[in-house]
């Protein structure tokens, strides 16, 4: 599983620092701290990994998923319109994949309570997801999330 799940949050983008307005930071304090990844969702398949296997934590526009004890991916957000419904974001790399570098991956989210949605698209176009169905698309995935209580 370990694997699969490390192709998929690779492609979990972010850079340069970003310039959130003060309601985009505001909405960015909810995702401090760190969330277990429960679920993922791509070309119409659902992977769920063992409980504790992948962590995503937020340290304000930052983010690392770590898989077992191995951080995988780093990236940072560095853009967030929380005006849109659904709320949306973009991510890019940290350091930049050479293979990608300067892309800016386009996504969804949504909060409720405890839980984390979020859609992205890791194709090479723009293509920000609209909603969180598990997407057909290979390019998109939709992960959720659950907060680790300290």
């Amino acid at each position: 599983m370990t694997a699969v799940l490390f192709s998929i949050v690779l492609l979990v983008p972010v850079a340069d620092p970003p310039k959130l307005t003060d309601a985009a930071k505001k909405e960015l304090k909810k995702f401090e701290g760190s969330w277990e990844v429960v679920r993922i969702e791509t070309g119409g398949n659902v992977q769920k990994p063992e409980k504790g296997e992948a962590i995503v934590t937020f340290a304000g526009a930052k983010l690392k998923v770590t898989v077992g004890e191995k951080v995988q991916q780093q990236a940072e957000v560095v853009a967030l319109d929380p005006t849109t419904s659904p709320m949306c974001f973009d991510l890019k790399n940290i350091p930049a994949n050479a293979k990608r570098e300067g892309l800016v991956y386009e996504a969804v989210f949504k909060i409720e309570g405890d839980t984390l949605h979020y859609c992205v698209y890791n194709g090479k176009d723009k293509k920000r997801p609209t909603g969180f169905d598990t997407p057909k698309d290979a390019d998109t995935q939709l992960f959720v999330l659950k907060r680790v209580k300290k």
